[in-house]
This record gives structure tokens, C-alpha cells and sequence, in this order.
């Protein structure tokens, strides 16, 4: 018998997505070879662990960010070093030509910056080729980028028809995005801990938000609406009765580190903080 044995599939982490199991099963019958078995993301593998869709989170928050726009609203996008980019990519082209001039910038400090340079990087070349001009030795640097690309039928752009080139990926451009001067946008790139922080339980942080409103653009914005993708935005009922939550806080008084304005004093700025039940990894009814 020449068959070839049962493949082992390891997923990493992922989300699943009815085409993923379709183009797996496509190759496999064009390279005639079977999956035995699949080692899956199991991250979220608890039932009170469900989120929506991936399209219907990124279009909320980029729904939402379109409906509020205003330039002297803020935007905070809070991420982890790697991550998000669909939400990234949603925002730019949801403010991109609002009031005739956004462009859709997305401020991000150095080492964000440099880490969406390097996704843009690795997505524009085949999975697993190095910066250097050839596949099989390092740049100059040392330096090896390989980031998978995902399955064809999961691209934006389509299937290539056949014989074609793949399409290049959606990430492929998004550092073309990015600026570091904050100045430049109110799309701002945070870390996850900025806006609140979701353990032992989920708690705003305004203080937070408005102190970061200060420090980039002293006095520039009057609100502030910052989200939270996250897959534990539906964890619990907490979570879900706090997932929209709002405050007035008061400006520090500049020139006096950690003083606060006088209650009755009008230099406040209005922060908004909202979860999005957002993951990369699969949710529990997708498993």
C-alpha cells in the first residue's frame, strides 16, 4: 500500500472558520492525503466562553468609531504586542476621508510600530522565507521572519483564479498606516492595560484613559472612547452588564504632578470604555 500516512495538523492558535475546514479538505484531496489528527486552539474550551463572529466585532467597533468620529474625540485601540490588526485595519478605513481630510492613521508608539513592521514584512513574503534575498540564509542581521499566511479562502481579497498568484495578504500594508507622532490622528494604538484591566475581574481605568489624553495631546480632546477587544468580554455577567461604561473625570492641574482640578472645575474630559467580545482564539461553540 503507497498511500501516504495520516497527517497530524497542529493548529496553534487560531480562529476557526467554517472556510478554514473547506480549504483543508480542498488540499487534501488535490495532494490525495488524509488528516488522522488535529490538535486545535483550545484556549477558550469552556462553555461560558462564547464570542461572536470575528466580522461582527471588528464592524462594531469600527461602526461605532465612524458614528462618533469627531477630531476632538479620541480613539483607543488597546492591543497586545501582536494582535488585533483586523480591528487596526477596520478603524483606518472607517475614519479614512471622514471630514474630507482623515487619513486614517494609527498612532503607535516605537515597539508597536516596529512590531507592525515586522507583520507587514513577514505577510508580504511567502510563509517562512527570511529578510534576506534567499530562503535558505539569514539577512544581514540575523534576523528570520516567517508568518504564516492564512488559508486562501480565509483571505479579504478571495481565491486566486487558478494558475494565478496569491493575492497579497491584508496585513501585508498595514505599518503604511502607522505614524509616531500622536499629534497625527486620534487613532491611537494602546497596550491592553491602558483602558482597565479585565483580572481578578473586569474594572475601567478612566484615570487612565484621560492621564494618556494628556500626556500625547495636552488639552486637545474633550472625550475619549476607549475599546477592549477581548475574548473574555462575555465571560461572566458582570462582564456583560459593564461592558459600555462612562465617566467625567477631571484634567490634571498642569504643573502640579498627580493633582486633580477642583470638582467644580469644567476642565474634565468624558471617557467612554467598551468591551468587544473579540479573540483570535476560537470561542467554545466554534470548537
Amino acid at each position: 500500500d503507497d498511500d501516504p500516512p495520516p497527517l497530524d495538523v497542529h493548529t496553534g492558535d487560531m480562529r476557526w472558520t467554517p472556510d478554514i475546514t473547506e480549504d483543508i479538505m480542498a488540499k487534501c484531496r488535490e495532494g490525495g492525503c488524509k488528516v488522522g489528527t488535529v490538535y486545535l486552539d483550545t484556549t477558550y474550551a469552556r462553555p461560558n466562553l462564547r464570542l461572536p463572529s470575528q466580522s461582527s466585532a471588528v464592524s462594531s467597533i469600527s461602526s461605532h468609531i465612524k458614528a462618533c468620529f469627531s477630531p476632538t474625540t479620541l480613539f483607543l485601540l488597546s492591543c497586545y504586542s501582536i494582535g488585533k490588526e483586523k480591528v487596526l485595519l477596520a478603524a483606518s478605513e472607517a475614519v479614512r476621508g471622514v471630514k474630507g481630510t482623515h487619513r486614517g492613521l494609527l498612532y503607535a508608539n516605537p515597539s508597536k510600530a516596529a512590531m507592525l513592521r515586522c507583520v507587514s514584512e513577514g505577510c508580504a513574503r511567502p510563509a517562512g522565507v527570511s529578510k534576506g534575498s534567499d530562503s535558505n540564509s539569514d539577512s544581514d542581521d540575523g534576523e528570520r521572519v516567517g508568518i504564516s499566511r492564512p488559508p486562501m479562502a480565509n483571505r479579504r481579497e478571495g481565491r486566486p483564479e487558478a494558475g494565478g498568484s496569491d493575492p497579497p495578504h491584508p496585513y501585508s500594508t498595514i505599518s503604511s498606516l502607522v505614524t509616531q507622532d500622536p499629534s497625527a490622528t486620534n487613532l491611537h494604538i494602546v497596550p491592553m492595560s491602558v483602558a482597565g484591566s479585565m483580572f481578578p475581574y473586569y474594572l475601567p481605568d478612566f484615570r487612565s484613559c484621560a492621564d494618556y489624553a494628556d500626556s500625547s495631546s495636552p488639552g486637545k480632546y474633550d472625550r475619549i472612547i476607549a475599546y477592549i477587544p477581548t475574548g473574555h468580554a462575555e465571560a461572566t455577567k458582570w462582564n456583560v452588564r459593564n461592558a459600555v461604561r462612562t465617566a467625567t473625570v477631571p484634567r490634571r492641574m498642569s504643573g502640579l504632578p498627580g493633582a486633580l482640578r477642583p470638582e467644580d472645575d469644567e476642565d474634565t474630559v468624558d471617557v467612554e470604555v467598551r468591551l468587544v467580545g473579540y479573540s483570535e482564539h476560537s470561542s467554545f461553540a466554534e470548537l
